[in-house]
């Protein structure tokens, strides 16, 4: 299933075995910041989606959090595993502590509403555009 976000914030990696498949594989947590949801994807090297994900393996580190968009779509009948095959660009990187201070920002009146009204909406939708 197509979903409506056009960017994701990687902001979570780690690297595991997987005893069945008897490979190294990833698992990523994504942040959508249309709604809140956070998506995981799971990358193999064994698999010829690794290609298009392997340049954010080698930029990622902990305390960053990558920016991509793409065409997201979700696993069939699990709409909170994104699909690895969706088409992504490489859109930016953000120290992961400045990323969680402009979430806060743009979600706190959600988590406090005695903050309605008090906050400059932050808009993280074209924050790496110039």
């Amino acid at each position: 299933m197509k979903i409506s976000t056009q960017r994701l914030w990687i902001y979570e990696i780690e690297k595991a075995w997987s005893n069945k498949n008897e490979e190294l594989y990833y698992t990523l947590r994504l942040w959508d910041n249309d709604n809140g949801y956070t998506y995981i994807t799971y990358v193999s090297q064994e698999n010829y989606n690794s290609n298009q994900w392997g340049e954010i393996l080698n930029w990622w580190q902990p305390g960053v959090t990558i920016c991509i968009s793409g065409d997201f779509k979700t696993a069939r009948g699990k709409p909170w595993i994104l699909n690895a095959d969706s088409k992504i660009t490489y859109e930016g990187q953000i120290a992961t502590q400045d990323f969680c201070d402009l979430v806060y920002e743009l979600w706190k009146s959600d988590i406090d509403p005695m903050l309605n009204g008090t906050h400059k909406v932050i808009d993280l939708t074209d924050y790496f555009t110039s």
